[in-house]
């Protein structure tokens, strides 16, 4: 079936121009979505099919600039477009958050770990899976948590990953965990240990 004939099928109404650019879209994700699926796409019509590709490229785009690599950018957004299709959160709010936490200097397999467990800490809330990376990637850019980060933590569903920390490193008493804050003991790599069992199968969010 032609693009033309299936969009009539769904009963969309798209002029001459959008169907080119529909059209164009699809060819573009032929590669990614042939092991996945079409239906994904297809269902949400082509003015919608054209935007998501567009943003696709545009993340391809920039995490080629990362790697340093088009065909690991590649692989890499098939795996995120696997992920997206999985979870709750859109490929736009994925790819944001794989490009926050790269961004800040994590390696890309560490990153997509961490920002598959931090969508579990946010559960469908996508600004909160935004800032919950961001607040991630400066943590560890700094090695350390410092109180910007706490205080978004906290405002973006963080507070069982502080929660965890202070059980694991403090006794479970926050006011130390607080005070190894401020006197910049609280590392990245307690983070993450929390974050992990937090997520992992018998933590709280698995």
């Amino acid at each position: 079936m032609k693009i033309s004939e299936l969009i009539t099928v769904l009963g969309f109404q798209v002029d001459d121009r959008e169907l080119k650019r529909a059209t164009s879209a699809v060819h573009e994700f032929k590669k990614l979505v042939a092991g996945i699926g079409i239906g994904y796409l297809m269902y949400q019509g082509a003015h919608a099919a054209a935007t998501t590709a567009a943003a696709y490229q545009s993340s391809e785009a920039q995490f080629t600039t990362l790697l340093k690599s088009q065909v690991e950018a590649q692989k890499l957004m098939k795996d995120l477009f696997q992920y997206a299709k999985e979870s709750t959160f859109e490929m736009t709010h994925v790819t944001k958050a794989q490009d926050i936490l790269m961004s800040y200097g994590m390696e890309v397999g560490e990153a997509f770990e961490v920002m598959k467990r931090l969508g579990d800490v946010a559960g469908a809330d996508a600004a909160a899976f935004s800032r919950l990376a961001l607040a991630t990637a400066q943590v560890y850019g700094k090695t350390r948590l410092m109180g910007e980060e706490q205080r978004q933590f906290l405002n973006a569903r963080g507070g069982m990953l502080a929660k965890e920390v202070a059980n694991m490193y403090f006794g479970g008493d926050r006011a130390k965990m607080e005070a190894a804050q401020r006197a910049r003991k609280v590392s990245y790599g307690m983070m993450l240990a929390a974050l992990r069992k937090l997520t992992d199968e018998g933590g709280r969010l698995y």
